[in-house]
């Protein structure tokens, strides 16, 4: 469904919980995405490509979409109230080690969201995939939002954040989704938001930070025969779901041992 409202009504007509994001009376959240941080000019565009793709658990449809001059600018949602981003629940980790996420629910939310992703990229490039960009909770569960910044599968619109990691290596816009996906899922596994990191890095630091993080044999193969298929360049969708059964072997003394690792040696850098 779609509303034609103004832009400037949205703040009397609901609560304004910032500066583009209004709660509505019936417990969801409207986004105007023209005032968005990351805010895309072909959103338009987009906006009309998302309506036709399929519902996929894991990711946060619209519900609605709202107009002005018949262009629209903004979209309804689901409040995912008892949800935090990924990239918030990383700065919390000087809470007690009680309240912390087990390693089994870690799994399981890799899980979810490689599960989603995969699907998704049947469709669309979501482009900006990052640990703000991914919310979970306690109960282990996973959403991919935002996808206002990507565009559908083979489109000549590009998002402004693929590649933003300029690896030579990466040849395709879905191992650029997959890539930055795996950079969130060792975000959760070392409780130091590890994506952001890579983001600031020159690219050819990113393998020095991934050869520093495994030290265990098991899970350096694994990054090993990922960043294998990637250079590979076999067009083949790659994603690390196949090697989970290898995060097992990942102790809770390894990760609170590489998390110092990575903030004494990259966190200043």
């Amino acid at each position: 469904m779609d509303y034609e409202i103004k832009r400037t009504e949205l703040c009397n007509l609901y609560h304004q919980l910032n500066h583009c994001l209004f709660l509505t009376k019936h417990n969801t959240l409207i986004k105007d995405c023209y005032l968005s941080d990351n805010y895309c000019g072909n959103f338009h565009e987009i906006a009309k490509y998302i309506k036709e793709i399929p519902f996929l658990n894991g990711y946060t449809r619209p519900i609605s979409y709202f107009k002005e001059n018949g262009k629209i600018y903004g979209y309804e949602m689901d409040y995912l109230q008892d949800y935090i981003t990924l990239g918030t629940m990383l700065k919390s980790y000087n809470m007690p080690r009680n309240k912390q996420y087990t390693l089994e629910i870690k799994k399981l939310l890799l899980f979810k969201l490689l599960k989603c992703l995969k699907k998704l990229n049947q469709y669309y490039i979501v482009g900006d995939i990052n640990t703000q960009n991914i919310m979970i909770n306690e109960q282990g569960d996973a959403k991919i939002i935002d996808w206002e910044n990507g565009h559908p599968i083979n489109a000549t619109l590009q998002s402004q954040y693929l590649y933003l990691y300029s690896l030579s290596f990466v040849d395709n816009e879905i191992q650029e989704d997959s890539l930055k996906m795996f950079f969130c899922a060792l975000s959760l596994l070392y409780e130091t938001d590890i994506e952001q990191l890579v983001r600031k890095l020159p690219s050819y630091m990113v393998f020095t930070v991934l050869n520093d993080l495994i030290l265990e044999p098991n899970i350096r193969q694994y990054l090993a025969d990922y960043a294998y298929e990637l250079n590979a360049g076999s067009g083949r969708v790659i994603y690390f779901g196949e090697y989970l059964k290898n995060i097992k072997d990942i102790s809770l003394s390894t990760i609170e041992e590489m998390r110092e690792k990575i903030e004494i040696n990259y966190h200043n850098f």
